[in-house]
């Protein structure tokens, strides 16, 4: 089991070697991107703007890709190589 420390802030969110905006966009299927998450069929990346201040993010798909961002991110940090893992938050 991999544990990830993960703080999905108003601003930025925070892992214990990563900080980026709280802000993520969809994009096109051909785009290139180095940190590209494809989930679902559709691809996202980072957004240079934050999201909105929300008060339940556990209702959000946007917050749910940031989370999957920042624990694709945090794993990458720490030279985890590509698998599949049981991952406590």
């Amino acid at each position: 089991m991999l544990v990830v420390g993960l703080d999905i802030g108003n601003y930025n969110c925070k892992t214990a070697s990563q900080c980026y905006i709280s802000g993520v966009e969809e994009v096109g299927k051909e785009a290139i991107f180095d940190n590209l998450l494809v989930y679902e069929g559709r691809s996202y990346t980072l957004s240079t703007s934050r999201m909105p201040v929300q008060t339940d993010k556990t209702e959000s798909q946007e917050m749910l890709l940031l989370s999957l961002i920042g624990i694709a991110r945090e794993l990458a940090a720490n030279g985890v190589s590509g698998g599949t893992y049981d991952v406590a938050l």
